[in-house]
């Protein structure tokens, strides 16, 4: 993760700048699940090993890195929840030895019940507060609508897109999945990701022709973007689209240069018009406002999500910094998201057409949230993403060495 120019986010010792008035301060990261053998298992009694974790702590600090993003999940989890602290006090202690600053991933884990992420998250802020090794708080990692619509919410919660608030959508956009059908799913794998098992069948009657809307709205957004895309002025972007470097996801000199043509491309443009559409601004757009409906009430869902979950923080820690990883982007792209004290999104891509992507992205989160820090919380290629065509390691290096530059 690395941040894009933004504000402060804690006392750091991180590279203060000054750029355009603004006091400015450069993270620069990486996630860390754990020694190469015990991968999102390091929180288990069994793998836990400080002296491996210091290991990679000095290793990430001489390479640079000042800032690390670890996960809370099941087994640790259930450690704080039984008062055993002394994992994460440990963990924390030697990123402090280190001088690594620390973004906390919190519910790395399935939970039906957001009563119970609540009372975690008080007890984690409440336990580290005022702590100058930690950076932030992750509310989750890659959230999805299930995790914002089909999880159960505390009784004292409107929480009325699983009610009322849904039902009206079904009345505007027309069922996608019957009751029976909808029953049917949540057996299979991709319903129990969405729909909590302890949600009344309406609630998942709901939730799940939710879940399928959404989904078509991505879809539609997509195609209206590629098509915007296409009606781009051939002779703007001639020295890019067509380049070699486009359909070529190594030689990273190519990928410089179209780096430093597409940075220049982008700040020539106004905040009110993108040369290159991500489909964020479908629904704004004539075809697109029939499923402005359907975003409003997902940006209600996520405004109760966050505020209950960054309320839970600092009722333990008034200055906890909050934010989201998102990988969604048209989460990501919701105002509910300025409930946050900064941004970090995720992105990846390949070649020019990821750059492309991720620095229109970037200047339309610039111009959606112009007060919000940003860190780019994950970047690059992904070597699993294409199993088909599998990504050399120094292709991916190339790719997140030009996003770094």
């Amino acid at each position: 993760m690395f941040s894009v120019p933004a504000p402060v986010l804690a006392q750091t010792e991180l590279v203060p700048s000054k750029a355009k008035g603004v006091f400015q301060t450069w993270i620069a990261g990486i996630n860390y699940e754990g020694y190469v053998d015990r991968g999102w298992k390091m929180w288990e009694d069994a793998y836990f090993d400080p002296a491996l974790i210091e290991d990679d702590f000095r290793i990430a600090r001489n390479s640079g890195y000042n800032s690390l993003r670890i996960f809370v999940q099941l087994a640790l989890a259930q450690d704080l929840l039984a008062g055993d602290f002394h994992k994460l006090d440990r963990v924390v202690e030697l990123a402090g030895r280190y001088n690594l600053k620390l973004l906390i991933t919190l519910a790395d884990y399935g939970e039906s019940h957001l009563s119970n992420l609540l009372y975690l998250d008080s007890i984690i802020a409440a336990h580290l507060s005022g702590n100058p090794v930690i950076l932030g708080y992750d509310l989750k990692n890659e959230p999805g609508v299930g995790d914002l619509m089909g999880v159960v919410y505390p009784d004292q919660v409107e929480a009325s897109f699983q009610s009322s608030g849904g039902e009206a959508l079904l009345k505007i956009y027309g069922e996608r999945m019957s009751r029976t059908e909808v029953e049917r799913w949540r057996s299979l794998d991709e319903g129990k990701r969405v729909v909590s098992p302890a949600l009344s069948p309406e609630q998942a009657y709901i939730v799940a022709n939710v879940y399928l809307l959404w989904n078509q709205y991505q879809q539609e957004a997509s195609a209206w973007s590629e098509r915007s895309n296409l009606q781009l002025d051939d002779a703007y972007w001639s020295d890019v689209l067509s380049s070699s470097a486009y359909k070529h996801q190594g030689r990273i000199t190519d990928l410089l240069k179209a780096s430093e043509t597409l940075s220049l491309s982008l700040e020539d443009f106004t905040t009110s018009q993108l040369p290159y559409s991500l489909g964020l601004d479908y629904p704004a757009s004539l075809e697109g406002s029939k499923w402005q409906p359907l975003v409003n009430s997902m940006n209600q869902a996520l405004s109760v999500w966050v505020s209950l979950r960054k309320a839970a923080l600092h009722s333990s820690d008034s200055s906890a910094q909050v934010t989201i990883g998102f990988n969604n982007l048209y989460l990501a792209a919701l105002p509910a998201n300025k409930q946050l004290n900064f941004l970090s999104p995720h992105f990846y891509g390949g070649g020019t057409a990821g750059l492309v992507s991720l620095m229109a992205f970037l200047t339309w989160l610039r111009k959606a949230f112009p007060q919000m820090p940003v860190v780019l919380g994950e970047f690059g290629a992904s070597g699993v993403q294409w199993p088909d065509q599998p990504i050399s390691e120094d292709t991916i290096a190339s790719y997140e060495t030009v996003v770094w530059l």
